[in-house]
């Protein structure tokens, strides 16, 4: 009797495509949460820092309010596979990776970015980074980078092109001041929200405030897609309670 779409903000979109759903709003209003993060070595051996509860602890109330700073860890294999270093500057860090600290901050946007069909029914995800997102990634990545300082670390590696490693405070506070663009910075993006997204009308959205996709009785979608705008947090609680409004509401249908 009810149809129940859960795929993701990025297969949502095209599953309701395939299916006939034409509506203005379906695969726009794309919002993730660009992510950076630095490495910083330290004097001490912190044993196996890997095998710690890498978001236990987070930094609020600095820089910017739509920047969310966060603990992280990547394991040493898939660190050494994905930085940037080469030659006797991977050795120097990965020979030490058990002095190596990790921190980072997610940004809250605006929701500029969209997913269409592409080659084999595979989604095409357009994203540019706004000039908003980039002001808090180079604000944000100077208040790192010396909160790192301060904290012991003797030298942070930035992750940014043209930076490279910081080893004072001056030098951490000037990123903030540089002509920065998107392609200097190493991010990452997480919580794909927002390209069936919840509204009060089908020129605003994709579902109404029940789940139900506009101009269909008993189809709904009930995951992240449905989140109107970006959180600036997690969306694993947000999601899940609006998991569960959809499932009351679809069975008051049933009632």
């Amino acid at each position: 009797k009810s149809v129940v779409v859960a795929a993701g903000s990025l297969l949502t979109p095209l599953l309701l495509q395939l299916t006939g759903v034409d509506l203005p709003w379906l695969g726009r209003n794309l919002s993730i949460h660009p992510a950076y993060g630095a490495l910083a070595m330290f004097e001490e051996s912190m044993d196996e820092p890997w095998n710690t509860i890498p978001q236990g602890y987070f930094v609020d109330g600095l820089a910017d309010d739509r920047i969310r700073y966060e603990g992280y860890y990547s394991t040493p294999p898939m660190s050494a596979s994905t930085s940037p270093f080469r030659g006797p500057e991977l050795t120097h860090w990965m020979d030490q990776w058990d002095k190596v600290g990790q921190f980072g901050f997610m940004v809250r946007d605006t929701g500029v970015g969209s997913v269409t069909m592409g080659p084999n029914a595979r989604p095409l995800i357009r994203y540019s980074l706004t000039p908003r997102v980039i002001q808090s990634l180079r604000a944000g990545s100077a208040v790192l980078a010396e909160m790192l300082l301060r904290g012991g670390a003797t030298e942070v590696a930035s992750l940014i092109e043209g930076v490279g490693t910081v080893t004072d405070v001056h030098q951490a506070r000037a990123i903030a001041k540089m002509d920065l663009g998107p392609r200097h910075f190493r991010t990452m993006g997480f919580h794909p929200l927002g390209t069936a997204r919840m509204s009060n009308s089908p020129d605003n959205g994709v579902v109404d405030f029940e789940h139900r996709v506009f101009g269909y009785e008993n189809l709904f979608v009930a995951d992240g897609s449905c989140v109107p705008t970006s959180l600036g947090v997690n969306p694993q609680v947000t999601i899940m309670a609006m998991a569960l409004h959809a499932a009351e509401c679809i069975a008051a249908d049933f009632e």
